[in-house]
């Protein structure tokens, strides 16, 4: 049986990582984000584990507009709850998306959150793909709520009234040691 530190060891510095819940790579679908609208996905850490990029794959040309790119603790029903990285990129560069961070993520659940200030095409982790082991219509692990204007910072804590989005977007976090 393959448990969590056994499969965390075949993380390889250096390299990005969706979130856990999906089995695909980057490519296998495409899905417009929507301008000021907040998205958060689920991202399981299942060993202590150092990252030090968070990045967004984007399937449009480079255009002229602002993104925030951030991780979030998560709460005991898996919703959203405060902010531990938020940080700013800029949309008219070729995708993947990224920028540094240094965030060392204990072993739990977490999302991984962005708002962008421009309608884009992003790629997709496609539901059709990701383990029934940790997915079923009900599950909790995709988030969204339309905000009134694009934020100069994520909102922390994330907002109680958001509803459960049919979007997995491709938004990573390159892993870098287990500290």
């Amino acid at each position: 049986m393959i448990d969590g530190a056994s499969l965390c060891r075949t993380l390889r510095p250096g390299h990005y990582y969706p979130s856990l819940c999906s089995a695909v790579s980057l490519g296998l679908g495409t899905g417009t984000a929507t301008a000021n609208r907040l998205y958060a996905i689920l991202f399981p850490v299942l060993r202590k584990s150092r990252f030090d990029r968070i990045a967004l794959g984007i399937y449009d040309p480079p255009a002229v507009g602002s993104g925030r790119l951030g991780i979030y603790n998560c709460n005991s029903v898996l919703y959203p709850s405060s902010s531990l990285v938020d940080g700013e990129i800029d949309l008219n560069q070729a995708s993947p998306i990224e920028f540094t961070i240094d965030q060392t993520l204990d072993s739990g659940f977490y999302f991984l959150i962005f708002v962008l200030s421009i309608n884009r095409t992003l790629y997709l982790n496609l539901r059709n793909y990701i383990s029934p082991l940790v997915y079923q219509e009900t599950n909790n692990i995709g988030w969204s709520k339309t905000l009134i204007s694009y934020p100069t910072a994520l909102p922390d804590p994330f907002p109680t009234d958001a509803s459960l989005s049919p979007d997995l977007f491709s938004i990573y976090l390159r892993f870098l040691e287990h500290p």
